[in-house]
């Protein structure tokens, strides 16, 4: 049986969701190959004892996480978003804060600051925090 019709797979994936909302339904057989590749990593040689050495160890679901989330960033990603972001953002009076979720390494975060900039806003006025779910995209941010 592949991994991507076992039962346990499908726990997976269903305790992924719970944990993340992230639903993999178009990349099954992708994540399937990726949790393969994790499973020989760590060792996993039934899929069934998996879901119970994930629920107690942090740092394996983190891992995993790291691993299955997709993080695709560049400077002015989604540039209709963005300029709805900049038109609501001209309309601010006094201090403000923006929450950027998911950032990746940080470019959204980044751009986010330089629209509000080249929209005359000044950086005083306003505040940034970006966040994401890969703790390795974090400290890439971090870093930079």
């Amino acid at each position: 049986m592949s991994l991507e019709t076992n039962p346990h797979f499908e726990a997976l994936l269903r305790f992924f969701y719970e944990h993340t909302g992230i639903f993999f339904n178009e990349k099954r057989a992708i994540v399937a190959q990726r949790v393969a590749s994790f499973f020989e990593a760590e060792g996993v040689s039934a899929p069934a004892d998996f879901l119970p050495r994930l629920e107690a160890d942090e740092a394996l679901r983190q891992r995993l996480i790291n691993l299955l989330t997709v993080n695709e960033t560049y400077f002015f990603r989604e540039a209709r978003a963005l300029d709805i972001f900049a038109a609501q953002a001209i309309k601010q009076t006094g201090r403000f804060r923006v929450l950027c979720v998911p950032c990746s390494s940080g470019e959204e975060a980044y751009t986010l600051s330089i629209m509000l900039q080249n929209s005359g806003i000044d950086p005083s006025r306003f505040e940034i925090t970006g966040l994401d779910i890969n703790s390795d995209v974090i400290r890439e941010a971090e870093a930079g």
